[in-house]
């Protein structure tokens, strides 16, 4: 899938006063491919996709060696898509917008002076925008100064959307490696 890749990106963000919890992140990915279909006739496609989440809730657990975030919100999605096929005469380009409300779980657990762990769960979709949305996210992060983390774990967000005759399902699955700052 590497190969396809043409452009991605993911940034998050969080905000927090005393109880009160907002988590936000972006995600996009551009991917094409040029090949052949049956009988060998050339085609071309290309698929972009951006998410936007919104989350805010309360955090239910605020102890020293972990805190739980429960959360709920949306996730704006945009889909565009393209196939080519010239010499069959094919040529869509479907491109759809759409919000799933979402429900969340976030845990940071303290696992030594300087290393903590975070996972983030969340789930959607329930057919209001797609059929069935899920994010999940764990990082292992180590605190480099007073402020400041750096982090490597792996994500996984999953999109399964069917509606007036555009289907698309996809997970977008991989490391990530990063870096916090608190404010």
């Amino acid at each position: 899938m590497l190969e396809d890749l043409d452009a991605a990106f993911f940034a998050s963000g969080q905000f927090r006063r005393n109880r009160f919890v907002v988590v936000a992140d972006v995600s996009y990915a551009s991917l094409s491919r040029e090949g052949l279909v049956p009988p060998g006739i050339p085609a071309s496609g290309e698929v972009s996709q951006l998410a936007i989440t919104a989350l805010a809730g309360a955090r239910v657990e605020d102890g020293d060696d972990i805190t739980v975030d429960l959360l709920a919100g949306a996730r704006l999605w945009n889909l565009d898509g393209r196939v080519d096929v010239p010499l069959a005469g094919v040529s869509v380009a479907p491109d759809k917008t759409f919000v799933d409300p979402i429900v969340a779980a976030r845990v940071n657990i303290a696992l030594a002076e300087r290393l903590s762990g975070i996972v983030h769960a969340d789930i959607g979709g329930f057919g209001v925008g797609s059929d069935f949305t899920y994010q999940v996210v764990g990082t292992l992060n180590y605190r480099i100064a007073r402020s400041t983390f750096v982090s490597v774990g792996w994500r996984h967000l999953h999109l399964d959307y069917d509606d007036a005759g555009t289907a698309f399902e996809g997970s977008q699955t991989g490391p990530l490696v990063g870096v916090t700052q608190r404010f």
